[in-house]
């Protein structure tokens, strides 16, 4: 087995010791998820759970190096690509009021995913994030016709559309899908919008406080071959 580790540290090179946080462990360049191990051999959760700060697992032998998507224990994002070996840093810079999650899925390799099933993507809407609409999605890898929901579930919001409804994934690899609240084809999730009476109706914009709720993906169900990264921006008000 291979062994990985790293800590996550702020901007000023103090490490992040709060409870929480998950991360997301992907294919190098890639979307879809490894195959973890503990230490014992056993299967591992991904994505798994950040222990103060740190995560920790293993892979394959084969396994030489991994991207890694996650959120901090404060709510916020962080991407560390072609992570090697034991040890790593990742730094989030906690000055900054602005980010994104970014999500990754693969429904051609990940087991877990299933064609027109809400699937439980481990990220939270966390209650320091204020989610701004302009969410899409970046296609790494096409399907044919098919499009994706992106929402929450849960106790609070619960609305499995609420950030993106049929935004397509059909479209160029490479290429970045944007929700939108074009008359003739919304995509944008009703979290990020509301009736505007002032304007005879018409849907106006503003951002979603996070609930705690889980974010969720729904892929339609000729879905085979998508993958990609969701984004959703924020501003942290923790």
């Amino acid at each position: 087995m291979r062994e990985y580790s790293f800590d996550l540290y702020d901007q000023n090179g103090v490490r992040i010791t709060t409870a929480g946080g998950i991360a997301k462990v992907v294919a190098a360049s890639g979307f879809s998820e490894v195959a973890l191990l503990t230490e014992a051999g056993a299967a591992l959760a991904n994505p798994i759970s950040l222990s103060n700060g740190t995560g920790e697992f293993r892979t394959a032998d084969s396994v030489t190096s991994v991207d890694v998507y996650g959120q901090a224990p404060d709510g916020r994002g962080f991407v560390a690509k072609g992570i090697s070996g034991t040890h790593n840093v990742i730094k989030i810079d906690t000055n900054s009021m602005h980010g994104a999650l970014k999500i990754p899925f693969d429904i051609g390799e990940d087991s877990d995913i299933t064609a027109n099933t809400e699937f439980d993507t481990g990220f939270d809407a966390d209650a320091s994030l204020l989610f701004t609409p302009t969410p899409g999605v970046y296609i790494g890898e096409a399907d044919a016709t098919e499009t994706i929901d992106v929402g929450t579930d849960g106790s609070g919001s619960n609305d499995p559309n609420g950030f993106m409804a049929t935004v397509p994934v059909s479209g160029t690899a490479g290429t970045f899908a944007k929700a939108t609240l074009l008359n003739s084809g919304v995509t944008m999730g009703a979290l990020f919008f509301v009736q505007d009476s002032a304007n005879a109706g018409d849907a106006a914009p503003e951002g979603f406080v996070g609930d705690g709720d889980n974010i969720t993906l729904t892929l339609t169900a000729g879905s085979d071959t998508a993958a990609g990264l969701i984004t959703l921006p924020y501003v942290y008000m923790g």
